[in-house]
């Protein structure tokens, strides 16, 4: 397969930016129907560097929506930098925070419940930390630590980040440490 370059008129090259900048707006400014922004879906599609020029180009504004639907989406309040931490993209996730993911945003839809989620034998906890706790990432732990999470928030129930670690590194790794 070669690639032939031909001169296109000027007029059809900007009708083309054009209706790619039109398709990219309405994703901006629609959700999927469980709730998911365009940046949510670069991140679960691994489309990393899709993903670092969404949040270069929007910033804080596209970085803060969480999933969102009415009625609730099974993923309501799930943010791309939960998202960031299940996937392992510990450079996504810098960069999320630097800038303005919310450290402490809850993911509060009936997937994170352990009772009556989908995959009840795993449980992820709603923040940040208490993503990063039950995946293990001790990196992401302290670097969101050193960005102001809060350990003390509950996962659901009386349950803070520390209980949440010791059972997720009993089962994942066979220690407890408490940070």
């Amino acid at each position: 397969h070669t690639h032939t370059h031909t001169h296109t008129h000027p007029h059809t090259h900007n009708a083309c930016m054009w209706c790619c900048l039109q398709q990219l707006n309405f994703y901006l400014e629609n959700r999927d129907p469980v709730g998911a922004t365009v940046l949510h879906v670069a991140i679960l599609c691994s489309s990393f560097e899709v993903a670092k020029y969404l949040i270069r180009t929007y910033g804080r504004p596209l970085v803060r929506q969480p999933y969102h639907t009415s009625p609730a989406s099974p993923y309501e309040g799930e943010s791309a930098l939960h998202l960031a931490i299940v996937k392992g993209q510990f450079e996504i996730a810098k960069m999320l925070v630097q800038y303005g993911a919310d450290v402490n945003a809850s993911a509060t839809g009936s997937f994170f419940d352990q009772d009556t989620g989908v995959d009840k034998g795993i449980h992820f906890g709603s923040t940040p930390l208490h993503f990063a706790v039950c995946e293990g990432n001790l990196r992401m732990v302290e670097y969101l630590l050193n960005h102001n999470a809060d350990a003390t928030l509950p996962v659901r129930q009386p349950i803070t980040s520390c209980v949440c670690m010791c059972v997720c590194m009993r089962a994942c790794m066979r220690a407890c440490v408490c940070v």
